[in-house]
């Protein structure tokens, strides 16, 4: 008889660890992205009960305007991004909180354009004919991150994968203005220094990019 139970027991127990291992071998998951960092394709791997780790890549850009106080500078916005995140799951399931960071390198580079045919530097005209005036706003390359989601959770078994994320990289962005020789020479320093704290105080003072995005994917 104690044999028999023995024997039972380690079968028991053999039964239960092939099941663990089974279910541990279904915990990855891959899913595409999209939303404010652009689309992005991702890879999520469960680590314990209540966590998870997900890696993505995301490519964005986007024609857009920023506008100070006189002058409005017309360009495009790039971003690519690789990100690594740690999800802990308070409650074992869905509901996550997440951490992380990325080497993000969110940037705009734009032009001042004119349809006057003048640029209006800290209140002053000058000509624009043959001449330019670049802005730039680029975020740090390394930028850490904080939100919360849902889903993403490979749970031991293959099926589809769905979720959401809100959050933000946390990091204030750096601005730079350009003159084209002509503009140098013809408009003083303070006010091409007047200029560029306006545009400043436009664009810089937000210190963090938003992130909103869905996916969805497959666990295997």
């Amino acid at each position: 008889m104690k044999s028999f139970l023995t024997t039972a027991i380690l079968a028991t127990a053999s039964c239960s660890a092939l099941q663990a291992q089974h279910s541990l071998d279904h915990t990855t998951g891959i899913y595409v992205t999209g939303g404010t960092t652009g689309i992005g394709l991702g890879l999520t791997q469960k680590v314990a009960e209540h966590w998870t780790v997900r890696a993505e890549y995301s490519s964005y850009s986007l024609s857009r305007s920023i506008t100070d106080s006189d002058l409005r500078y017309d360009g495009t916005f790039k971003l690519r991004s690789a990100a690594l995140f740690g999800d802990f799951r308070p409650f074992a399931g869905a509901f996550r909180i997440t951490g992380g960071f990325s080497v993000l390198t969110p940037k705009v580079d734009a032009i001042a354009t004119s349809s006057t045919g003048t640029y209006t530097i800290n209140g002053t005209a000058y000509p624009a004919a043959g001449e330019y005036i670049k802005g730039s706003v680029k975020y740090p390359s390394v930028m850490p991150y904080l939100g919360i989601g849902w889903g993403y959770r490979a749970s031991g078994q293959k099926g589809l994968l769905a979720g959401l994320d809100l959050g933000a990289f946390i990091g204030k962005p750096k601005v730079a203005l350009t003159y084209s020789p002509g503009l140098i020479a013809a408009v003083p320093q303070a006010d091409r220094d007047a200029e560029v704290r306006d545009f400043k105080d436009e664009v810089a003072r937000i210190s963090y990019f938003p992130v909103i995005k869905i996916g969805i994917g497959y666990a295997f």
